[in-house]
């Protein structure tokens, strides 16, 4: 505090303007390394609060996932080969695959 009252009193008594501005000068590279301060500070506060709700979330995601496991589990490939074979191109091209497919489908499951 003192210092500032001198200041006010040499730039009021004539004194050098030099020294005011370089007072000047240095209170606002003080203010600006003040707010630099809170803004890193500000900064450094909104990611602990995101790496926080991320890993909450992340939480509640392996939990849901420890839940529904049995539901999710892969079931092997269904592998099926069933073989057909015709003795010209005009009986393949008119070839019904479909029904062929399906009655060996039906066959396989015993229905």
């Amino acid at each position: 505090m003192v210092p500032r009252f001198t200041t006010v009193a040499r730039a009021a008594s004539g004194g050098s303007e030099n020294a005011v501005v370089a007072e000047l000068l240095l209170i606002g590279a003080l203010v600006l390394v003040f707010g630099a301060i809170l803004v890193w500070i500000a900064i450094v506060l909104r990611r602990r609060h995101l790496v926080d709700g991320a890993s909450t979330a992340l939480q509640q995601l392996a939990a849901l996932n420890a839940t529904y496991l049995p539901r999710t589990l892969a079931q092997p490939p269904i592998r099926l080969s069933f073989v057909v074979s015709v003795d010209s191109k005009s009986k393949f091209d008119r070839f019904d695959l479909n029904s062929f497919m399906r009655r060996c489908v039906m066959e396989r499951n015993g229905a």
